[in-house]
């Protein structure tokens, strides 16, 4: 370091072009590259550090506990139903508890992750749910999917995945592949303390939480748009107790 420091000495147009115009520039790309790569980072972290074997099974054995009764609650409130589909629920233990509930309705759901998508087949069928299966899939790709495909589209911790490039995009897919309602459980800016004006986020504790009033009102009206705080206790850690969230959409 002393020895740059005396090399730039020696060359002062040098140096006054590195303090003022290099070392500046240098700065605010390495921010824009920083935040642009935490648009996909979780994401990207979950596709290629995936849980294990034994994280899935800890998973499904949590089926009727924690927030899993209380979402199941909020999409119970649209019924009747004919059809549900879940983005990203991993070895499907909410499809679990919908399949019991509502035995006659069809249950879907999509995951990226080919063990989970696995797994929670053979978990459901041991069960004897026959009525909710998984497959592959992805949340930016629904365009295979019908309007108004299922009544109920719903999401358990899979949104604050999503960064701001592909948020938009993807919410709007969603509504467009239902027909009564969403339920998203998802990290929300109660108090817009970061002044998330259009709801495409905010990184914070390795997700995102946005304002999911002010990105779904760019689909519907304000009016349909329904969402209060996740019960404490419920999800117990540091982002869940701040952000977490029950938003629901009555489309129909």
């Amino acid at each position: 370091m002393e020895r740059v420091k005396r090399f730039l000495e020696r060359w002062p147009l040098l140096n006054l072009i590195i303090r003022y115009f290099y070392i500046p520039v240098a700065i605010k790309i390495k921010s824009y590259l920083q935040y642009f790569g935490r648009n996909r980072l979780p994401e990207i972290e979950y596709i290629t550090n995936p849980p294990t074997e034994e994280l899935w099974i800890e998973s499904w054995n949590s089926k009727d506990s924690g927030h899993r009764p209380f979402l199941i609650e909020r999409i119970a409130g649209f019924s009747p139903f004919s059809s549900v589909l879940e983005i990203g629920c991993g070895v499907g233990p909410n499809l679990y508890m919908l399949g019991k509930k509502f035995p006659d309705t069809i249950i879907r759901e999509i995951d990226i992750n080919p063990l989970a998508v696995k797994l929670g087949n053979e978990l459901l069928a041991k069960e004897g749910i026959s009525n909710a299966s998984i497959s592959i899939g992805r949340v930016e790709e629904l365009s295979e999917l019908d309007d108004k495909n299922f009544d109920i589209v719903f999401t358990d911790a899979v949104l604050l995945l999503i960064g701001r490039n592909q948020i938009y995009g993807v919410v709007k897919e969603i509504i467009r592949i239902s027909r009564k309602g969403l339920v998203f459980l998802e990290w929300h800016d109660y108090d817009q303390r970061f002044k998330d004006t259009h709801g495409l986020g905010v990184f914070t504790l390795g997700r995102w939480a946005r304002d999911y009033v002010s990105l779904i009102k760019g689909f519907v009206s304000e009016e349909q748009i329904h969402f209060s705080k996740l019960p404490e206790g419920l999800w117990p850690t540091p982002g869940w107790e701040r952000f977490g969230a029950i938003i629901q959409v009555i489309l129909k």
